[in-house]
Order: C-alpha cells, then sequence, then structure tokens
C-alpha cells in the first residue's frame, strides 16, 4: 500500500528548474463587456500541472467588480492551457483602465512565470454623474440655509455613476462681508466612497458686531480647482456676538514729551485717537536751514476694555543748535514699533515734513534754506512749507516767513487736537521772503485751533546791522522751528527749537476724527 502512494506521489506533475511557459492575450483593447482570452502555452510540463493566475492592476481604479473573476487556475494539457476572463459592463463612467494577468506556480503568488502585456479597458458607459453637494448639520440629511456663529456644519457629497474611489476639491466663497477667518478651514478634499463623501467645518464666533454675512461651497474635480461640479446654496450666518456699546462720552490728552498710560475708563469700548508728532529744530549754522513740521495721524474705533492699559507715547520738539537742529520726536498709539496711530517728527534743520500711520491725517510740511520754518500736518491734508509751497488743506498748520537780508527764520504753526478746523495760513498772510529791513517776519498760522509760530521783525541796518537774528520757535503742536544765520555777521543768534507733539483720546456714542463731535465734552 505504501509503495503504491509513493508510486502515486512520483507521478503527480510539477515544475520543475527545465520548466517555462509564455501568454498570449487575445487582445491589448477590450470594450466592457467583451471576453478576453489567454493563451499558456508551455515547456517541460507534464499533463495535468496547475498554473495559478492573478489581475495585477495598473490603474487604481481598477477593482474585483470589473471582471467576472479576479483570479484562477489553469490546467496544463498538452502543453497548453486556456484562461477566460469575462470583463464587467456597468453604468459608471470611470475612464479608461488598465491592468495585466499574472501566472504562477503556486497559490501563494510568489514564483511569477509569465505575463500578459498591459491591457486596457474602454469605458462605453454613456452615464453623466450627478453630484448632490450640500451644508446640513449633525443628525440631518437636509440642506440648511443659515447658520449660527460658533456653530458645527456637515459638507455632504452624494453622487451617482462615480467610480470608488474619487477625491474632489472644495473651497468656501465668502459673499457679502464674511471673511475667511470666519472659518474654521476655506479649502479641503472629499472623498467619495459608495457614492458619498462628507467633511465637517465650525463656523467661528466672535465678539464683534458685524451684521448677518453669508457664503457658499464650491466643488471641483481638479487640485487646481479650474473645474466646477457643484455649489451649494448660499448660507447666511447669522450675527450672534453682543459687542459691548460705550454709552459714556470723554476725553483725555497728553502734551508732555515721553511715555505715559492711558488706562480705558468703566463702560468704554471704543476709543478714537489722534497723534501729532513733534516740530524739527532750526539751525544757527552758516546755512541756517528751518525745522520741518511734525505729521498728524487719526485712528477712529479702536477695540477696549474697560481697566485695559495702554502705553502712549508723545514726540519731543526738536533742538535748534549750531550743527544742524534736531528731529521732532514721533507720538504713538499705542506705543511701540509702529502704532495703530502715530505722527512721525518732523526733520530738524533740513529735510522732510514727518508722515503719519491712522485712518487719515496730514504730511508736515518742509522746512526752508532761509529760515521759515514747515507748519504741522492737518486731519486731511498737508501743512505748509517754510519755502512758501504747498497749499494748506484739511486744518493744517502754515508755513513761517524767511528773511532774505540776514537767515533769521520765523517758526511754522501749529495744529490743535480738537479736530479738524480752518487751516492755518503760511506766514500769516504776509510776505514771505522779508526783504526789508525792520519789517516783520510773521510765524505760520495755526490750524485747527493750534498756535502761531513765531513772529519776529527783520534787523536795521545804519552803518551796519543791528538787532538779534534769532529763530522763531514753531507753534503747538508740531510746529518746525525757525533757523538762523550765526556766523556773527549780524550779531548772535540761535536757531529756534520746533513745537512738541501730543496724543488726543476721544470716547463716546457719535464720537469721531477728523470731525464729528471731537472737541471737549
Amino acid at each position: 500500500m505504501v509503495q503504491q502512494l509513493l508510486h502515486h506521489m512520483d507521478s503527480d506533475p510539477v515544475w520543475t528548474s527545465s520548466s517555462s511557459a509564455t501568454v498570449t492575450e487575445s487582445s491589448t483593447s477590450l470594450n466592457e463587456g467583451q471576453t478576453l482570452t489567454i493563451t499558456v502555452n508551455t515547456t517541460n510540463v507534464d499533463d495535468g500541472l496547475v498554473l495559478y493566475w492573478t489581475v495585477d492592476q495598473h490603474t487604481g481604479s481598477i477593482n474585483i467588480s470589473d471582471f467576472n473573476a479576479y483570479s484562477g487556475t489553469v490546467t496544463i494539457t498538452n502543453s497548453t492551457g486556456t484562461i477566460t476572463i469575462d470583463i464587467s459592463e456597468d453604468a459608471t463612467t470611470e475612464g479608461e483602465e488598465k491592468f495585466a494577468v499574472k501566472l504562477y506556480t503556486e497559490e501563494e503568488y510568489t514564483n511569477n512565470v509569465a505575463n500578459t502585456n498591459v491591457i486596457t479597458i474602454n469605458d462605453t458607459s454613456n452615464t453623466i454623474p450627478t453630484y448632490d453637494f450640500r451644508v446640513t448639520q449633525s443628525g440631518s440629511n437636509t440642506a440648511v440655509t443659515s447658520m449660527n456663529e460658533s456653530s458645527n456644519g456637515l459638507l455632504k457629497l452624494d453622487t451617482t455613476n462615480v467610480a470608488d474611489p474619487t477625491v474632489f476639491y472644495w473651497e468656501i466663497d465668502t459673499l457679502s462681508s464674511s471673511e475667511t477667518a470666519d472659518f474654521s478651514a476655506t479649502t479641503g478634499q472629499i472623498t467619495v466612497s459608495g457614492g458619498s463623501g462628507v467633511y465637517a467645518f465650525t463656523v467661528i464666533g466672535d465678539n464683534t458686531t458685524e451684521g448677518n454675512e453669508s457664503f457658499l461651497f464650491r466643488l471641483y474635480s481638479d487640485s487646481n480647482r479650474t473645474t466646477q461640479v457643484a455649489v451649494t446654496n448660499t448660507i447666511t450666518i447669522q450675527d450672534t456676538s453682543t459687542t459691548p456699546v460705550t454709552t459714556v462720552s470723554g476725553q483725555q490728552e497728553w502734551t508732555t514729551a515721553g511715555t505715559h498710560t492711558f488706562t480705558v475708563p468703566s463702560n468704554v469700548y471704543s476709543i478714537c485717537v489722534v497723534c501729532v508728532g513733534g516740530g524739527g529744530g532750526g539751525s544757527n549754522g552758516n546755512n541756517f536751514n528751518a525745522g520741518s513740521g511734525g505729521g498728524l495721524g487719526w485712528k477712529n474705533n479702536i477695540a477696549v476694555s474697560p481697566s485695559q492699559q495702554y502705553t502712549i507715547t508723545v514726540g519731543a520738539a526738536g533742538q535748534g543748535n549750531s550743527s544742524g537742529g534736531t528731529d521732532g520726536g514721533d507720538s504713538i498709539f499705542p506705543g511701540g514699533v509702529s502704532g495703530l496711530c502715530r505722527g512721525y517728527g518732523g526733520d530738524g534743520n533740513d529735510g522732510s515734513g514727518g508722515g503719519y500711520i491712522g485712518d487719515g491725517g496730514g504730511n508736515g510740511g518742509r522746512y526752508v534754506t532761509y529760515g521759515g520754518g514747515g507748519g504741522a500736518g492737518g486731519y486731511s491734508g498737508n501743512g505748509g512749507g517754510g519755502d512758501n509751497t504747498g497749499t494748506v488743506t484739511g486744518g493744517g498748520g502754515g508755513g513761517g516767513a524767511a528773511n532774505g537780508l540776514t537767515g533769521g527764520g520765523a517758526g511754522g504753526g501749529g495744529v490743535g487736537l480738537q479736530g479738524e478746523g480752518t487751516s492755518g495760513q503760511n506766514y500769516q498772510g504776509g510776505t514771505w521772503n522779508v526783504t526789508t529791513y525792520g519789517a516783520t517776519m510773521y510765524g505760520g498760522g495755526g490750524g485747527s485751533g493750534g498756535s502761531n509760530g513765531g513772529n519776529g521783525i527783520a534787523p536795521t541796518f545804519n552803518n551796519g546791522y543791528s538787532g538779534v537774528v534769532a529763530g522763531l520757535a514753531g507753534g503747538g503742536y508740531g510746529g518746525g522751528g525757525g533757523g538762523c544765520n550765526g556766523n556773527g555777521a549780524w550779531g548772535t543768534c540761535q536757531g529756534s527749537n520746533g513745537a512738541g507733539g501730543a496724543v488726543r483720546i476721544i470716547w463716546g456714542p457719535n464720537r469721531a476724527f477728523p470731525s464729528t463731535n471731537t472737541s471737549d465734552v
């Protein structure tokens, strides 16, 4: 009995080192619904040998449902065998698919002995995909038309005739006044499996009363988001924020150079600020250049909380000296690198007027070589130049007069803190370049309630000049100082200081710069 069993085992066909196989497919391109025939030819193989085959996918969309069989066996007779595979015909538009068939000697699929060429399945389905793209809430499939702030939503996609898995790409289209900051994400992906996909998102809440906003989602078939396939209905964000409202009115100002602290009063949640930079100082060197005016900037509706503290920087006046006047200091709220509101100081000795940061404001007027100081910037226009340049607008200060005889200049006009008013005149309507001995040199007119620049008298001449030829101070706030010629030919003189800067804060209903109820209450 044992001898018979051993004889039977010795007679089973086996694959040996001298065996080989080739496979030939009936076609390398088939339509859905057609049959693929693969012929297996072998050498040095006994009849009855069983070989094993399986599909090898070459595109990610190939799966078991595309064939009547995804793997199987073939028995060799007279050195040959046949594999028959039916290509499934479906109604899903999935595009062209590619695969090959691999042949193995054992069912573990480790010893690969032959492969077909790559075979293409042509997609002959003519169905059109459909997309139901909508926003719902958890536990519901019904599309919503509105959501509250701080609420969660589900972006749902139900499809027909779309292969598994397919990735789609969405983005939020912010309509009305909605912003990207209102959402947990503004772009993303949805992967369809079993005809459906979902993405969870959040409408972010805030404390700003901004009114209702609206948005929608757009769906694309490509990652570059150029081919749109669906869009949701428009969804309204219901504004549920309850921003506190300021009901009390008041103001506070700082006019001393240096650093100060502002503590927000009780029941105050929004403030408006104006910042004026210091005026530049004039020179008493031979170039007798004057100082430029400081810039003015204002910023409205700055959100604050009661008892909150802020640092305030008030710019110093530029100083007159013999080597060239120094620059005026910057006035800043809140004190820091740039601030929300900033009036830059005017250049000393020569250079431009100070600029500004804020919702609005004006640049300071520039210096003049013959000694007239620049005016401070206005609330909606620039200060006047000491060189008779620039029409003063927006409540700015005017430029000071110059002395063409000896180079002693008048100061530039300053600007007030009570909001935009009448603009100051350059050299107060007098003569710009004073060339008459004993005539008055007028400082620039103050704008919006600011101080005039300093006036002076041109020296007299009686067998030589008499009288001190001094630069004259800039007007507050932010006026540039006048220059002078200090070479001794016309008497001792001193380039003058500019005017210091200032910061003023107001709060209360219906108050805003440049001129809405900005006076003290």
